[in-house]
């Protein structure tokens, strides 16, 4: 996360923090963004495809960007 205060974690799994790993045990996850603040919030999550095992990989990056909506919108 490189802007904004919240949390990201799996559905029924871990807080996720900056650079952390956590291996996959599906090809389908679910994440929850909780923000803790009322500024505009962004942050890159990377996944990562090891190739089961070989020593290449592949990666797929996402990049989500919320906004801060007050009252008067």
């Amino acid at each position: 996360q490189y802007d904004g205060e919240g949390t990201l974690k799996l559905v029924d799994g871990p807080v996720l923090v900056n650079n952390d790993r956590v291996l996959l045990e599906s090809k389908t996850f679910r994440l929850n963004y909780t923000a803790n603040s009322s500024e505009a919030h962004k942050f890159l999550v990377v996944v990562e495809d090891l190739c089961n095992g070989q020593h290449t990989s592949s990666n797929v990056a996402m990049t989500f960007m919320f906004n801060s909506a007050s009252n008067d919108e």
